[in-house]
This record gives C-alpha cells, sequence and structure tokens, in this order.
C-alpha cells in the first residue's frame, strides 16, 4: 500500500536527476527558458523569467485544469513586487463611461468582455480564494449590499476549462446584479495580480 501510495504522490524534487528521462526534459526545458530570458550583457533578467514561469503555470492550468505544485509556492502565486498596487494611477471612473453600456454589461461588446477576462484570468489563474477575494473586495463591491451567491461562483471555478472562462461566467451570471468589470480591474491591481503592461492594455481599450 505504501509504495502505491507513493506512486500516486511522488515526493517534489530536491536534487534533479539528468539520468532520468523527468529530469532529463525539466533540465532541457529549464534551458531553454532561461536561454530567453538572458539580457544584452548574459545575465537573467529575473522579471522576464517570472512573468514566463507564470506563463507556463497558467498555460498548463488552462489546458488541465491542474495547477502544478510550483503554482503554489509563493515565487510563483504571489504578486510580484514590482506589479502596481495603486488603481488611482489610472482613471477608471472615464474608462467606465467609455466601455460600459448605460443598459448594463450585458451590452458591453463581446471583443471587450473577452480582453478583460483574458487578462484578469491569465493572471489571477483558477484559484476560488484569489477570484472570492476579489468579488469581495471594497474596490469592486463599493457600496453595494448584495449578497454574492458563494456557491455558484465555486462552481464556475470548478466546471470551466480555462481561467479566461471563468470571469466570462462571472459576466454571464453576475453581470445584471453583481459582477463589475471595472471594481475588479481595479481590486485586481490593488491586489497586485496585474502586471503594469496588462493594464495598460485594459485602459487602452478601444472604443
Amino acid at each position: 500500500m505504501e509504495s502505491s501510495a507513493n506512486a500516486l504522490n511522488p515526493p517534489p524534487y530536491t536534487v534533479l536527476d539528468c539520468n532520468d528521462p523527468e529530469g532529463k526534459f525539466a533540465t532541457d526545458v529549464g534551458r531553454m527558458i532561461t536561454s530567453r530570458c538572458r539580457n544584452p550583457e548574459g545575465t537573467v533578467d529575473p522579471n522576464m523569467l517570472r512573468r514566463i514561469l507564470h506563463m507556463v503555470v497558467t498555460v498548463v492550468g488552462n489546458e488541465t485544469g491542474v495547477l502544478l505544485s510550483v503554482a503554489t509556492t509563493p515565487a510563483i502565486s504571489s504578486p510580484p513586487n514590482d506589479n502596481p498596487r495603486n488603481p488611482h494611477e489610472w482613471n477608471w471612473a472615464v474608462w467606465a463611461r467609455r466601455h460600459l453600456p448605460e443598459r448594463g454589461m450585458g451590452d458591453m461588446k463581446l471583443s471587450k468582455q473577452m480582453k478583460i477576462c483574458n487578462i484578469l484570468g491569465g493572471n489571477v489563474g483558477r484559484d476560488y480564494i484569489k477570484i472570492n477575494s476579489l468579488l469581495q473586495h471594497e474596490l469592486h463591491k463599493g457600496e453595494a449590499l448584495i449578497q454574492l451567491d458563494s456557491c455558484l461562483v465555486k462552481n464556475i471555478v470548478q466546471s470551466e476549462k480555462s481561467c479566461s472562462e471563468i470571469f466570462y461566467k462571472l459576466f454571464s451570471n453576475l453581470s445584471n446584479c453583481y459582477y463589475n468589470p471595472t471594481g475588479m480591474i481595479m481590486a485586481a491591481i490593488k491586489s497586485g495580480y496585474l502586471p503594469r503592461e496588462d493594464i495598460v492594455k485594459l485602459h487602452n481599450l478601444p472604443v
């Protein structure tokens, strides 16, 4: 029984065995990634490396629905220290007037919805705790006193195939009563989940 349990839950590597097929593959992938992250002086750019590792984990999570153990370590799941954390660097009130239809988010252009969902999903990931914290964040809720259906949110997180589809489902299911894309973006910035380049992409959405 013990050997069977170990096979299902192999221990994490502490020393990489390059003679092992998995170790060799990991070595090859690691070298390929680090080679793409070197600056002109030949040293590894830590910010680029962090972004690429985060994107690799996101791709695996989107395709399999399974977050690797590395995705739960502080180096990957914690927001990078250099992400902006002041949403008021940008004027989101003007943004809302430009992009949110008077009749509600259900009438927002699909291309805009998907852009927002792709960026939020790609950075926040398939993490109910993170998503729920954004939905409950004061910058998202504002003065609204609506009680959020936590079971609905959990079901969306567990059932959708990709992280972007999770946020699209939140649009579809909560748009008329609770979901506020402006507040979600501001809450995500405040929480440190969005890199500056993605915030700029959101802020500069074409009308």
